[in-house]
């Protein structure tokens, strides 16, 4: 493992780092897939379209996210 991230130019600490993050998601992430999951019901529940109806509805949804 210490040839590959000296060849990678990464430090070991921050490749034990990563695989934490990626066994367990922090709150973010957590966050944004349920965004995702809420955007994608709704995006196909109205058969796949997107635009005004859409952005209302996603609006009205209890988690508003401004990103």
């Amino acid at each position: 493992m210490a040839w590959l991230c000296r060849q990678l130019g990464v430090a070991r600490s921050g490749d034990y780092a990563w695989r934490q993050r990626q066994e367990a998601p922090g709150k973010r992430a957590a966050e944004n897939a349920v965004i995702t999951a809420e955007i994608q019901a709704v995006f196909h529940g109205h058969r796949g379209f997107y635009g005004c109806p859409v952005s209302i509805r996603l609006m009205a949804c209890a988690n508003q996210v401004d990103r």
